[in-house]
């Protein structure tokens, strides 16, 4: 069928028992929609005998606040107690995706190219934090990042590296990487060269104070805000040593009545 707005709503309001809205969802199949990205691919809206909506909401929700129809199967007169065995599979994710066509570590790339399209849409300091920004991507759009950025498989396995030495999570230290090599490439190679292994590092040296700081996090530190915590005093290490300061001490004030702002690379 073509599922019109129209349509969509009369669906949506015979829906007295589905699930909650996903955001996370619903912002991927409204993005897709947006963008033309829709496809016939055999996914159905189910519908039971007496025309309760069992399966598809956010892709009516999406065609209703979009205002664009699509084309998408609708499969009517289920016995209402099907809906318990929908929606049991997992969702096939960008590094699900990536696997199939055949990229080494799928994961850790999938991860670097979400922080790289957030940083495009919302800034470094949001994408050193995160992989999502609370922008949501649709798969096929990443994918064509991919295309047109093919150095960030480059990252990849560098990145990896460091997140076996320190509590930095490989996608937040090969976006780093990047973001500093953009700077300077070959202060860039020395700053990371220097941070893996300490060589010649006096004690007051930026990079010296940084394996400091970042060796004194427990190796198990998760969560976005701790990620962007590492990402900023590693852009502070990175900063002193290019102005050729000294340092002692690193750290970020990130709470109270004048938290610092994430800070900008030179």
């Amino acid at each position: 069928v073509t599922l019109t707005p129209v349509l969509a709503a009369s669906l949506l309001a015979a829906n007295p028992r589905n699930r909650d809205k996903s955001t996370k969802n619903y912002g991927t199949v409204l993005r897709a929609i947006e963008r033309g990205e829709w496809k016939l691919n055999g996914e159905a809206i189910k519908v039971t005998a007496d025309g309760v909506l069992l399966d598809g909401q956010h892709r009516c929700m999406a065609v209703v606040d979009s205002g664009i129809s699509i084309e998408t199967f609708l499969i009517e007169g289920l016995p209402a107690d099907t809906q318990d065995t929908m929606d049991t599979g997992k969702a096939r994710s960008l590094s699900d995706v990536l696997q199939i066509h055949g990229e080494v570590n799928a994961n850790g790339l999938a991860a670097l190219i979400r922080k790289f399209r957030v940083k495009e849409q919302s800034g470094l300091a949001v994408a050193a934090g995160t992989n999502s920004g609370g922008t949501f991507f649709t798969i096929r759009e990443l994918l064509d990042w991919l295309a047109a950025n093919p150095w960030v498989r480059e990252y990849v396995a560098p990145g990896k590296a460091v997140s076996r030495s320190f509590p930095m999570s490989g996608s937040t230290a090969g976006f780093l990487m990047r973001v500093l090599d953009e700077i300077d490439r070959d202060d860039s190679e020395f700053f990371w060269a220097r941070l893996a292994d300490g060589i010649d590092l006096s004690g007051t040296h930026p990079i010296y104070a940084l394996r400091k700081a970042l060796n004194s996090f427990e190796e198990s530190v998760k969560g976005e805000r701790n990620q962007r915590y590492l990402a900023a005093i590693t852009v502070k290490a990175w900063n002193a040593y290019r102005a050729g300061d000294e340092v002692s001490l690193l750290r970020v004030r990130t709470g109270g009545a004048k938290p610092e702002a994430f800070p900008e690379p030179r």
